[in-house]
């Protein structure tokens, strides 16, 4: 095709998607969330009433997070922590205002290996087939 054959057929000079660079293809498990990982601690809650177990929902998957233990999770559940915020009353000069602070504060404990999410989720099953057992005795 010449160049006028090919400018009467595209004569906005959009280009073939031939020559446009493909965007990278990231992995993903089965619930749509990025094959990538962290390990994160929440920090207790001290405060009268406070759950001991945060739950995080994404996607129709929810992750129940035991406060002060170690999780091996998908990098969107710390997305979704740092998202998670809330306005608390704080005592100023004279006068009450509100800060935004986090609502499930956590820390990062660096990313995980894939092998190593893997290995969690078989030790939580494990643990999770446990504590059924032993209530059903």
């Amino acid at each position: 095709m010449t160049s006028e054959a090919q400018q009467a057929n595209n004569p906005f000079g959009i280009p073939d998607e031939a020559a446009v660079p493909a965007a990278p293809v990231e992995e993903l498990d089965a619930f749509g969330l990025r094959k990538k990982y962290v390990k994160i601690s929440i920090y207790d809650d001290h405060a009268k009433g406070a759950e001991s177990v945060c739950k995080v929902g994404i996607n129709g998957r929810v992750f129940l997070m035991k406060r002060g233990v170690l999780h091996i999770v998908p990098t969107a559940v710390r997305e979704v922590l740092d998202q998670a915020v809330e306005n608390v009353l704080v005592q100023g000069e004279g006068q009450v205002i509100t800060r935004p602070a986090m609502r499930f504060p956590y820390q990062f404990h660096g990313d995980a290996t894939e092998a190593e999410y893997i290995a969690y989720q078989a030790q939580m099953r494990k643990e999770q087939y446990a504590r059924a057992q032993a209530v059903a005795a």
